[in-house]
């Protein structure tokens, strides 16, 4: 009758149970600490458990092979069936280390390499805040509030709140020839692809978006102005009151210098 070891057995069923538990406490965590980084944490984390709940297991199933008897030239005699030497293998804590330290630099550096290339691809990359104060441009029923710009590796992000104060028109303020002017007449335009705008607005109406311009001012710059340069208005009353704007431009925005423009 085979026998089993009870006390390893329980043991080893413990740790596969405890593993999962341990990284479910660290991937939350890490999530609240890391903050923007925090779509990293839960596969990272996922991938480890897995490898080291792997390990625990192969190492519980490596059991000793009972000796196997053979007959012996001797009526009757067995003996047991010399076995070759054992490998040596790495011990589990060691095995565990080496995957956590593999899993966690290796995959650390593929997941920050997906995030630069999706940060590329979509304009969504984090940056650091340029804006002094929110700054504001009217014209006839529209207003639009500069409330944020960050620069980013690749891109200038700028949040705008756009509100309508009027019932005569619906607006559409679109991103093609929407750009970002220096105080010095350098010019950056938006990317209409890597925006998040809505470019419709409706009567007595507020909408935020995020306009995303291609590069960057350069970094000495100390005011800015932005302009929709394509704003339609369509009557949303008739008779129509006559013709709304068609542009719109928010002066004196107020720019940190970069360090790289004040080196």
């Amino acid at each position: 009758m085979q026998r089993v070891a009870v006390g390893r057995t329980v043991l080893i069923a413990g740790l596969c149970a405890l593993i999962p538990l341990g990284g479910n406490v660290v991937a939350s965590f890490l999530t609240v600490w890391t903050g923007g980084r925090s779509w990293l944490v839960v596969p990272g984390v996922g991938v480890t458990v897995a490898m080291v709940t792997a390990l625990v297991q192969a190492y519980s199933a490596r059991q000793p092979q009972p000796a196997t008897p053979y007959p012996d030239s001797w009526p009757g005699a067995a003996q047991p069936r010399p076995r070759a030497p054992a490998r040596r293998g790495t011990p589990l804590p060691a095995a565990i280390l080496i995957a956590v330290l593999a899993i966690g630099l290796g995959g650390w550096g593929v997941a920050m390499g997906a995030r630069y290339a999706v940060g590329y691809v979509t304009g969504n990359e984090s940056g650091t805040e340029q804006l002094k104060r929110p700054a504001r441009g009217t014209a006839d029923g529209l207003t639009l509030t500069v409330e944020s710009v960050q620069r980013t590796a690749h891109f200038t992000r700028v949040k705008i709140a756009a509100r309508s104060t009027t019932d005569a028109f619906t607006f559409r303020l679109f991103l093609h020839g929407c750009v970002l002017r220096g105080a010095d007449g350098s010019t950056i335009e938006a990317d209409m692809f890597r925006s998040r705008w809505t470019e419709e607005l409706s009567p007595r109406s507020l909408q935020r978006g995020t306009v995303t311009f291609k590069g960057h001012l350069p970094g000495s710059v100390k005011r800015a102005e932005l302009s929709f340069n394509d704003l339609f208005s369509f009557p949303a009353q008739f008779p129509s009151p006559g013709p709304g704007p068609s542009s719109i431009t928010v002066r004196d925005i107020r720019l940190r210098p970069t360090e790289a423009g004040t080196a």
